[in-house]
């Protein structure tokens, strides 16, 4: 039956059972795939309760990666002081790159002053790549809405905006190239020169152009709470997830 815990964990949340929370926090330290995981972290969320917060913030520290990275979620939904408070404290204590992004996205959603700074020192002096430029944008944007600023605030604002002209040039120009287009995904996502990735073998003689199927079958499973693998710095969800 163990195609039903999904459904009975939506149940759960939907039904806004607090009782059900210490459940909830063990089927979701137990791992039981992205399905499940992204039920227990959404049921949480739905419950919303400062037990919840108190809950996730106990077993965040000790927890395995998967626990953690779907345990911003109600971090990032349930809005209040309290998971300001927890987001900040977490952020100091974590040093996985991903979870540090994924509670940085989560206090930028609450448009919370202090994780303007928090966020800002993960950003500092580092080579950002995808998702780094990812978080350095969800910055900028919250500090625009919020009419706050920061000592880098216009410098990298000038950077962000001359990266999407030159990568919406780089795609008209690809436009009719599928190849050509692979190729500029592949240098986005690695941030190395097409010429320096890998090439294979090459072709004896010249292979007449393809047209790509509209829904290719995903190789690599990504979960839902994960960087979307269209280098666009964004969780899945909220990217070509949605699609």
């Amino acid at each position: 039956m163990k195609w039903m815990q999904p459904l009975v964990v939506r149940l759960a949340g939907l039904a806004h059972l607090d009782a059900t929370l210490p459940l909830l926090i063990n089927k979701l330290l137990e791992d039981g795939g992205d399905i499940l995981n992204e039920e227990c972290a959404a049921a949480l969320t739905r419950i919303g309760t400062p037990t919840v917060l108190h809950a996730v913030a106990e077993t965040f520290p000790r927890a395995e990666h998967h626990f953690r990275l779907y345990a911003t979620e109600p971090l990032e939904y349930i809005h209040s002081d309290l998971a300001v408070e927890t987001c900040l404290r977490l952020l100091h204590q974590e040093r996985d790159a991903d979870i540090q992004r994924n509670l940085a996205h989560a206090l930028l959603s609450h448009f919370a002053p202090e994780g303007i700074e928090a966020t800002r020192r993960l950003l500092v002096g580092r080579e950002l790549d995808v998702e780094g430029r990812g978080l350095r944008d969800s910055l900028l944007e919250t500090c625009t809405l919020m009419g706050e600023r920061f000592p880098e605030y216009n410098d990298w604002l000038a950077t962000a905006k001359a990266e999407k002209e030159e990568h919406r040039k780089r795609v008209e120009e690809l436009e009719g190239d599928p190849t050509g287009m692979l190729l500029f995904a592949l240098e986005k996502l690695t941030g190395k020169k097409a010429a320096d990735a890998p090439r294979t073998k090459p072709r004896l003689s010249p292979m007449p152009r393809l047209t790509l199927p509209r829904q290719p079958e995903r190789k690599q499973k990504v979960g839902r709470n994960e960087p979307c693998p269209c280098g666009s710095g964004k969780k899945f969800k909220k990217c070509c997830g949605r699609r």
